[in-house]
Order: C-alpha cells, then sequence, then structure tokens
C-alpha cells in the first residue's frame, strides 16, 4: 500500500505551497520500507530543492551528521524478512551495522546510532543480546542507544511503525 507524503514549501513570493503530493520515492516495492526524509545536519535547509528520500540506495546507519525518517512495516513472523529478497539486496548499504555471527532469525543487529521509533499499527516484540524482550503497542515507543537488537511480530497483522535514526558515537 503506497502512503501519502506531502512536503510543504515556499514559493517565490514566501507563500506557503504544497511543493510534492503522493507516495515517497523512498519506498520498496515490498512496502516494507520508506525514507520519508533526511537532514544533512541540524539546523538544516528550509528551501534546498532536491528531495532526500530520492535515492536508489539506503544506508540502514546515516552517515556522520545525517538524520533519517522512515516508515518501517515488520510482517508476522518475519524479523528478518529482508533476506533473500532482491530488492533489499540491491537497495540497502548495511555499512557499519554490527550483526551476530552466525546470522541469527530474526535478525540481531545494532548500529551505531540513536533511534527514536513509535508504533503506528499492529504489535511487534522487541528483543534484545541479554535475553530482554519488550511486547510493544500502538503509541509504545523505543529510545534505542546502539544496542543489538531485533524485532518479531508474532501477531496476526503487519506492524508499522516511524523511526528517526540519528548518527551517535
Amino acid at each position: 500500500m503506497a502512503r501519502r507524503r506531502v512536503v510543504t514549501g515556499l514559493n517565490a513570493e514566501g507563500v506557503s505551497v504544497i511543493v510534492r503530493d503522493g507516495p515517497t520515492p523512498g519506498r520498496f516495492e515490498s512496502g516494507e520500507w520508506e525514507e520519508l526524509w533526511a537532514f544533512d545536519g541540524v539546523p538544516t535547509s528550509l528551501t534546498d530543492p532536491l528531495d532526500p528520500a530520492d535515492v536508489e540506495t539506503f544506508r540502514l546507519t546515516p552517515t556522520t551528521g545525517r538524520i533519517a525518517c522512515r516508515l518501517s512495516t515488520i510482517y508476522p513472523d518475519e524479523g528478518a524478512s529482508e533476506e533473500g529478497d532482491d530488492e533489499w539486496t540491491a537497495r540497502m548499504d548495511y555499512a557499519e551495522t554490527e550483526e551476530l555471527s552466525p546470522a541469527t532469525r530474526p535478525w540481531m543487529h545494532r548500529t551505531p546510532t540513536i533511534d527514536v521509533i513509535v508504533i503506528i499499527s499492529g504489535e511487534m516484540d522487541l528483543i534484545l543480546d541479554g535475553g530482554e524482550e519488550a511486547h510493544l503497542q500502538p503509541g509504545d515507543s523505543v529510545i534505542q542507544r546502539g544496542t543489538m537488537h531485533a524485532w518479531r511480530n508474532q501477531g496476526t497483522e503487519p506492524c508499522v511503525a516511524v523511526a528517526f535514526m540519528v548518527r551517535a558515537e
């Protein structure tokens, strides 16, 4: 399902206008990933005409100074659904993403980021490498600080979450 993304800006006279209205160009066909927007630093530009979601490849770990805003869908019992998916293989850059070896299912990984994640719909479990788990429902949030983790959806409906990922040290 393509979600609608409305982007506003200012016209030449300084009047507020809609500059884009439609699905994000940063959407995977599977619907599992959408790069909504990104910032190359703070403060960011209000007038840059480039759409930071309109790229061919996405880095799971944002580059230094970059902040990424994403929508992610975790399908039931598919905590590592990107494995073997041609689109994930072609469009996702896992540079600086650490994973347990050997690989696990669901996919246990960490990025050098602080992630602010809010569950929009559905339910899923956050699993930490120390064995702790948290069951998350709509409205719940996770502040992830560079921890080894995995996501698991044991429900019957897809879980949709929005995440802001900020590079950290």
